[in-house]
Protein backbone atom coordinates (compact mmCIF):
# COMPACT_ATOMS: atom_id res chain seq x y z
CA UNK A 1 0.00 0.00 0.00
CA UNK A 2 2.54 2.97 1.09
CA UNK A 3 4.92 1.79 -2.55
CA UNK A 4 1.49 2.76 -4.40
CA UNK A 5 1.10 5.75 -2.17
CA UNK A 6 4.45 6.91 -3.24
CA UNK A 7 3.87 5.94 -7.10
CA UNK A 8 0.72 7.60 -6.83
CA UNK A 9 2.55 10.63 -5.38
CA UNK A 10 5.08 10.63 -8.08
CA UNK A 11 2.61 10.97 -11.11
CA UNK A 12 0.96 13.30 -9.52
CA UNK A 13 3.69 15.16 -9.08
CA UNK A 14 5.08 14.69 -12.26
CA UNK A 15 1.72 15.47 -13.87
CA UNK A 16 2.01 18.89 -12.42
CA UNK A 17 5.22 19.82 -13.32
CA UNK A 18 3.42 19.77 -16.94
CA UNK A 19 1.34 21.76 -15.88
CA UNK A 20 3.61 24.50 -14.81
CA UNK A 21 5.45 23.56 -17.81
CA UNK A 22 1.92 24.32 -19.92
CA UNK A 23 1.66 27.21 -18.23
CA UNK A 24 5.41 28.56 -18.71
CA UNK A 25 5.14 28.02 -22.16
CA UNK A 26 1.77 29.73 -22.23
CA UNK A 27 2.62 33.11 -20.34
CA UNK A 28 3.88 36.21 -22.74
CA UNK A 29 8.13 36.58 -21.70
CA UNK A 30 9.41 39.98 -20.93
CA UNK A 31 11.94 39.89 -24.03
CA UNK A 32 13.24 43.42 -22.73
CA UNK A 33 13.94 41.78 -18.60
CA UNK A 34 11.08 44.37 -17.79
CA UNK A 35 7.85 44.37 -16.60
CA UNK A 36 6.54 41.27 -14.48
CA UNK A 37 7.84 38.01 -14.15
CA UNK A 38 5.80 35.32 -13.41
CA UNK A 39 6.87 31.44 -12.07
CA UNK A 40 4.32 28.92 -11.31
CA UNK A 41 4.19 26.82 -8.67
CA UNK A 42 1.49 24.23 -8.91
CA UNK A 43 3.74 21.54 -8.50
CA UNK A 44 5.50 22.72 -5.61
CA UNK A 45 1.89 23.73 -3.90
CA UNK A 46 0.58 19.94 -4.64
CA UNK A 47 4.05 18.60 -3.29
CA UNK A 48 2.88 20.46 0.36
CA UNK A 49 0.10 18.31 0.29
CA UNK A 50 0.78 14.99 -1.20
CA UNK A 51 4.17 14.68 1.39
CA UNK A 52 2.40 14.48 4.17
CA UNK A 53 0.57 11.49 2.81
CA UNK A 54 3.58 9.38 3.22
CA UNK A 55 4.08 7.62 6.39
CA UNK A 56 7.39 6.57 6.42
CA UNK A 57 10.12 9.06 6.95
CA UNK A 58 12.82 7.79 4.60
CA UNK A 59 9.78 7.62 1.95
CA UNK A 60 9.15 11.11 2.44
CA UNK A 61 12.53 12.53 2.40
CA UNK A 62 13.54 10.45 -0.98
CA UNK A 63 10.37 11.85 -2.45
CA UNK A 64 11.05 15.22 -1.55
CA UNK A 65 15.11 15.09 -3.19
CA UNK A 66 13.76 13.76 -6.32
CA UNK A 67 11.18 16.12 -6.56
CA UNK A 68 13.73 19.12 -5.87
CA UNK A 69 16.10 17.48 -7.92
CA UNK A 70 14.16 16.81 -10.73
CA UNK A 71 12.68 20.66 -10.13
CA UNK A 72 16.58 21.75 -10.34
CA UNK A 73 17.50 20.04 -13.12
CA UNK A 74 14.71 20.86 -15.39
CA UNK A 75 13.78 24.42 -14.51
CA UNK A 76 16.82 25.88 -12.91
CA UNK A 77 20.05 26.07 -12.31
CA UNK A 78 20.62 26.37 -8.38
CA UNK A 79 21.23 22.50 -8.63
CA UNK A 80 21.50 21.83 -4.95
CA UNK A 81 18.85 24.44 -3.35
CA UNK A 82 15.72 23.09 -4.75
CA UNK A 83 16.51 19.54 -3.16
CA UNK A 84 17.02 21.69 0.05
CA UNK A 85 13.73 23.70 -0.48
CA UNK A 86 11.71 20.58 -0.72
CA UNK A 87 13.09 18.86 2.06
CA UNK A 88 13.03 22.02 4.30
CA UNK A 89 8.88 22.01 3.31
CA UNK A 90 8.51 18.28 3.78
CA UNK A 91 10.32 18.64 7.57
CA UNK A 92 8.03 21.55 7.89
CA UNK A 93 5.25 20.08 7.14
CA UNK A 94 5.44 16.77 8.80
CA UNK A 95 5.89 18.44 12.07
CA UNK A 96 3.97 21.33 12.22
CA UNK A 97 1.11 20.54 9.72
CA UNK A 98 0.45 16.79 10.43
CA UNK A 99 -3.31 16.95 8.80
CA UNK A 100 -4.53 17.70 5.35
CA UNK A 101 -7.43 18.79 7.22
CA UNK A 102 -7.76 22.72 6.03
CA UNK A 103 -10.04 24.82 5.66
CA UNK A 104 -9.88 27.22 2.80
CA UNK A 105 -8.20 30.27 3.89
CA UNK A 106 -6.02 28.05 5.91
CA UNK A 107 -4.72 26.27 2.66
CA UNK A 108 -4.51 29.84 0.73
CA UNK A 109 -2.20 31.22 3.74
CA UNK A 110 0.01 28.41 4.13
CA UNK A 111 0.22 27.65 -0.22
CA UNK A 112 1.29 31.38 -0.29
CA UNK A 113 3.85 31.35 2.19
CA UNK A 114 5.63 28.19 0.78
CA UNK A 115 5.83 29.81 -2.37
CA UNK A 116 6.98 33.04 -0.69
CA UNK A 117 9.11 30.73 0.87
CA UNK A 118 10.89 29.66 -1.87
CA UNK A 119 11.07 32.57 -3.62
CA UNK A 120 12.92 34.61 -1.32
CA UNK A 121 15.33 31.73 -0.37
CA UNK A 122 16.15 31.78 -4.12
CA UNK A 123 16.57 35.05 -4.44
CA UNK A 124 18.41 35.49 -1.43
CA UNK A 125 20.76 32.94 -2.53
CA UNK A 126 21.67 34.58 -6.27
CA UNK A 127 22.10 38.22 -4.24
CA UNK A 128 24.67 36.39 -2.64
CA UNK A 129 26.70 34.93 -5.42
CA UNK A 130 25.75 37.87 -7.25
CA UNK A 131 23.46 35.89 -10.04
CA UNK A 132 21.16 38.62 -9.83
CA UNK A 133 21.55 42.38 -9.84
CA UNK A 134 17.60 42.86 -8.73
CA UNK A 135 16.77 45.01 -6.30
CA UNK A 136 15.09 44.18 -3.39
CA UNK A 137 12.12 46.26 -4.29
CA UNK A 138 11.99 45.42 -7.91
CA UNK A 139 11.95 41.56 -7.14
CA UNK A 140 8.84 42.51 -4.86
CA UNK A 141 7.19 44.35 -7.65
CA UNK A 142 8.14 42.71 -10.60
CA UNK A 143 8.57 39.30 -9.81
CA UNK A 144 7.04 38.18 -6.00
CA UNK A 145 3.56 39.65 -6.18
CA UNK A 146 3.16 38.85 -9.70
CA UNK A 147 3.51 34.86 -8.63
CA UNK A 148 1.97 35.22 -5.67
CA UNK A 149 -1.18 36.13 -7.60
CA UNK A 150 -0.84 33.65 -9.87
CA UNK A 151 -0.23 31.01 -7.47
CA UNK A 152 -3.01 32.29 -5.55
CA UNK A 153 -5.40 31.04 -8.56
CA UNK A 154 -3.40 28.11 -8.69
CA UNK A 155 -3.77 27.07 -5.02
CA UNK A 156 -7.78 27.51 -5.37
CA UNK A 157 -7.61 24.75 -8.23
CA UNK A 158 -5.19 22.80 -5.89
CA UNK A 159 -7.50 23.01 -2.63
CA UNK A 160 -10.37 22.22 -5.15
CA UNK A 161 -9.14 18.88 -6.74
CA UNK A 162 -6.94 17.29 -3.98
CA UNK A 163 -9.89 15.76 -2.31
CA UNK A 164 -11.70 14.25 -5.08
CA UNK A 165 -7.73 12.20 -5.65
CA UNK A 166 -9.05 10.45 -2.59
CA UNK A 167 -5.32 9.73 -0.96
CA UNK A 168 -5.76 11.83 2.04
CA UNK A 169 -5.20 9.91 5.10
CA UNK A 170 -6.79 10.89 8.41
CA UNK A 171 -5.44 11.39 11.88
CA UNK A 172 -2.24 12.60 13.08
CA UNK A 173 0.11 9.23 12.61
CA UNK A 174 3.08 11.26 13.45
CA UNK A 175 1.92 11.38 17.56
CA UNK A 176 1.10 7.63 17.36
CA UNK A 177 4.32 5.82 16.82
Amino acid sequence: MMRNRLIRSFIIMAIAYLIDGLIVYLLPYPFTRQGAIIVPSLSLICFTMLVNDLDDSTERYFFSAICGLYYSIVYSNALAAYVLIYIIIAFVRTKFFSTNRFGFMQFAVFAMSIVAFKEVFIYVLEFIVRATSFAFYLFILQRLLPTMLINGILSLLVYAIYPKLGISKEGNTYLER
